[in-house]
């Protein structure tokens, strides 16, 4: 597992808030073509997809921290191939030029246990909706022990639900909720 000074970035804990979501929403009936995961880490969201529900779909991984891509490769098995294209690069940067479209879009994107505001603001929102696929599903880990955490959840909650589509909020353990969006097919 990794761990940042006062929380889980990989495996472990955060491992189990992603496999209780993609269970809670069934993903094996849907498998995704084209994942999007913003904030990678040491690739644990890409272990679920790949080692236990055997998805070979096509991933993108993006972080900003080169020593996250590094040990996602050294420790964890990550190696850029065919399949899973490695970006160390902002999030929000990231998403705001991407032509590409995907099936399932992850952010898990932290800073010890803050989301930046970088992915939490309406363009962010707008370019994650623009790059989803009718159908397409957008997750988002918000760790809500905080006030801010619990304030950025509803926020994105609204926006997301003016931008159409259905949205819902899991809460897969005790001080984490994903907020969670299908968008319509047109």
């Amino acid at each position: 597992m990794l761990n940042s000074e006062n929380t889980n970035y990989s495996f472990d804990s955060l491992h189990r808030v992603f496999q209780k979501a993609f269970r809670e929403l069934q993903i094996e009936k849907t498998p995704p073509e084209n994942v999007l995961i913003l904030g990678f880490g040491a690739g644990s969201v890409a272990s679920i997809l790949r080692h236990e529900y055997h998805f070979q779909c096509c991933i993108t991984g993006v972080d900003a921290d080169p020593l996250l891509l590094q040990i996602a490769d050294e420790h964890f098995g990550m190696q850029a191939s065919p399949l899973l294209q490695l970006h160390c690069a902002d999030a929000a940067g990231f998403i705001a030029t991407d032509t590409n479209t995907y099936d399932l879009i992850v952010t898990d994107v932290f800073i010890d246990i803050h989301v930046p505001e970088s992915v939490t603001e309406a363009e962010f929102f707008h370019n994650c909706y623009r790059a989803l696929k009718p159908g397409g599903t957008f997750l988002m880990n918000i760790i809500t022990t905080e006030a801010a955490g619990q304030k950025q959840c509803t926020y994105a909650h609204k926006l997301w639900e003016q931008l159409g589509g259905n949205t819902r909020i899991l809460n897969p353990l005790p001080g984490n909720m994903v907020l969670c969006f299908r968008k319509h097919i047109a």
